[in-house]
This record gives C-alpha cells, structure tokens and sequence, in this order.
C-alpha cells in the first residue's frame, strides 16, 4: 500500500511538472511576441533559455530568427531540428533548403520526402478544402475539371490529378493513379511531374525500385538531383 508520504510526494512533483511547464510555454509565448515586434535578439535570447520545451517550435522561431540574420546554416539547422521533432510548419521550409541547398547540399528525395510527410499531417487532420468560383462565388468541383482538361492532353491537368491522389486531400489517397498521372504529365512535358516520376522510382513507390531508371530522369531536370 502507498503510504501519504509518498503520494504527497507524486502529488507535489506532478504540481511543480505542471507549473514548469506552463511557465516555459509562457515564456514561449512572450518570445514570439518579441519576434513579431522587431525584436529579435530579446526574442531569441528567450528562445535559447528553454530549449527542448515545446515540440519544436522554439527552434522554428530560431530558423525564422535566423533567416532574417541572413544564417543559412543555422537556419537549415533550426528547420530540421523542429521537423524532426513533429512540429509540421517547419516541414515546408526544411524542403525548401533541401531543393534549393539553402545551408545544406542540394537533396531533391529529403526535399520531396519532407513535402509528403507534411501532407500527410495534413490529410491525418482532415483539411476541408473547397473552390469557389470568383465571378458567381459558386462552388467549382476541381475534380472533374482537371479530369476534363486531362482528356483533352493538358500536361498540368494531369499533374494537378497526379497531386490531388498523391496527397489525398480531395479524394482518397491512390498511389498508382498518382503515377500514372504523374507519368502521363511527364511525357507531355511537365517538369515537375517528372520530378515525382523520378522520386517514385528511386522511393520504389508502386513500382519496382529502380535508382538507374530514377537517375536518369531526375538527373535530366538537374545534374545535381541525385537518388542515392
């Protein structure tokens, strides 16, 4: 049986964890409202004082703060720290240094592999998406619009496809429709489905992994776009 003592102890250790935290969550808050009034240096001398609180968005205030310094390195290193810790809006700006080598060498699969996983937070929390007509404020059912252009052998209508089954926001993730439609898109000259064509491969994403076949293609768009 657990004497009184021990659960006064549990009970004032659970008490000082609670009031920890909520101190450092509002010293968080304090620093981000520094940051967003021009003061950077208080802000980020705040930041760096709590450290490891708050699942990655103090180091994605750090990569902001450090971007406006003109520090790619640190800013890179910010970026990956607060990805790696789950905290989704540092995700598209760490793909963005891998694409362009911002502070790091140029990565297009750890670029296009960080672009997904944030889509993926995005699909697991049910986005609502819609389109409006901006001449009679209408609804548009984007769908069938870009199955229709696609027929008619629009290059960006299959791309558009090609990402809708992808990421799975508008209709159910499917991956094979996703590839063909990003093949089809490639063969009629969108870059970008190109690219993903490539990825798919290097991936081994519905098809047979083939780093040759992915090589060649990615290496087509630019010499440095490498599946290793």
């Amino acid at each position: 049986m657990i004497s009184k003592k021990y659960l006064l102890i549990f009970f004032l250790l659970s008490t000082f964890s609670i009031s920890s935290l909520a101190f450092t969550e509002a010293k968080l808050e304090n620093a981000k409202e520094l940051y967003y009034a021009g003061e950077t240096k208080k802000s980020k001398e705040i930041i760096s004082s709590i450290l490891g609180c708050c699942d990655g968005e103090e180091y994605y205030y750090l990569a902001l703060i450090s971007e406006i310094n003109g520090d790619e390195h640190q800013s890179f290193s910010n970026y990956k720290q607060a990805a790696e810790n789950g905290f989704p809006p540092a995700m598209p700006p760490l793909s963005r240094s891998y694409r362009l080598g911002l502070g790091v060498k140029v990565n297009i699969i750890k670029s296009i592999d960080w672009e997904r996983k944030s889509k993926k937070i995005e699909r697991h929390r049910g986005v609502d998406i819609s389109f409006i007509d901006s001449k009679n404020n209408a609804p548009i059912d984007i769908l069938e619009k870009w199955k229709k252009k696609a027929k008619e052998g629009d290059a960006y209508a299959h791309y558009r496809l090609a990402k809708i089954y992808d990421e799975g926001l508008l209709e159910n993730q499917n991956l094979l429709l996703a590839f063909n439609h990003y093949q089809k898109a490639s063969e009629l000259g969108n870059v970008e489905a190109k690219l993903m064509t490539g990825y798919f491969y290097c991936k081994g994403i519905t098809q047979n992994k083939n780093k040759d076949k992915a090589n060649k293609i990615l290496s087509s768009i630019q010499k440095d776009f490498i599946c290793k």
